[in-house]
């Protein structure tokens, strides 16, 4: 059975402009030895390691895996669910490529696996002194779709509102209304919803910008859950609500169902990330 698969990208760059690059922070990890002396405990119940590594002439490729002690899955009989029959921990991963020339990451998308911001937190603290600072970054010619076309409303859900921080200019009302909220009502999950109801027009530009902004930081705050707008395609043209989150920042692809081999497995979800890389602009 066919099985969905997004990628993500993300403009990486240093902290510091003599700072330790991408692919030398990736090689101090590797050199540690084994997956199994790369492992680190990034937070309760999420223990994470380099499983595969492979830089090549302008290119880094990998693998960074979910390492699982506890809370397995069942196995299923048709009699029922019995213990998972396994010795040791289990995992998944996530494939991921860097292109040095722009610096663009592309990471499978998975956050029930590797969030995004997890595998930059990992790769800081394992690969010390590096730092990184990543934005989401958009297809170009989806974003220039979205510009082109005015919005006639928008919903952007949030949780931990009261913990929005260090936003650009043009989220700032938004950002008070969050943690206003937040902090008056206790909601520690709210979604903002701005439209013109009935009424002809769009929203302004800087309700667009603010858009563009919590698209930006989603790549690296899970909180930002889903940005949802809805545009004015112009007349006679349905005007069908967009969940812009994956519009600008994903490939999504079925693929195969993958072998049950964890190199196979690896190889034919590094394609996807692969192919999806070479055709993001």
């Amino acid at each position: 059975m066919p099985r969905a698969m997004s990628v993500r990208f993300y403009d990486v760059r240093k902290v510091h402009p003599r700072g330790m690059s991408l692919r030398d922070a990736l090689s101090h990890i590797a050199a540690l030895g084994q997956p199994g002396t790369r492992e680190l405990q990034l937070g309760p119940g999420v223990r994470v390691r380099l499983e595969e590594f492979t830089p090549t002439a302008g290119f880094l490729e990998g693998e960074i895996t979910r390492v699982r002690a506890d809370d397995h899955p069942s196995e299923v009989h048709p009699h029922g669910t019995v213990q998972l029959n396994v010795a040791g921990p289990i995992g998944e991963g996530v494939a991921f490529k860097f292109r040095e020339r722009d610096h663009v990451l592309a990471i499978q998308y998975d956050n029930r696996i590797v969030a995004p911001s997890r595998f930059f937190e990992y790769v800081m603290q394992m690969g010390q002194p590096a730092q990184f600072e990543a934005d989401a970054k958009a297809d170009a010619r989806a974003l220039a779709h979205f510009r082109r076309h005015p919005m006639k409303k928008v919903k952007i859900r949030l949780a931990q509102p009261q913990d929005l921080a260090g936003v650009e200019a043009p989220m700032q009302s938004a950002a008070r209304a969050f943690r206003g909220l937040a902090r008056d009502y206790a909601a520690p999950m709210i979604t903002l919803e701005l439209g013109v109801g009935h009424e002809d027009g769009a929203l302004g530009a800087d309700a667009k910008r603010m858009v563009e902004g919590f698209v930006r930081r989603s790549g690296i705050d899970p909180n930002v859950k889903s940005v949802k707008i809805t545009p004015d395609n112009g007349a006679g043209i349905e005007n069908a609500e967009i969940n812009l989150l994956d519009a600008l920042l994903s490939f999504r692809t079925n693929i195969p169902t993958l072998p049950n081999d964890p190199a196979a497995n690896y190889a034919a979800r590094q394609r996807v990330v692969s192919r999806a890389l070479a055709n993001h602009t």
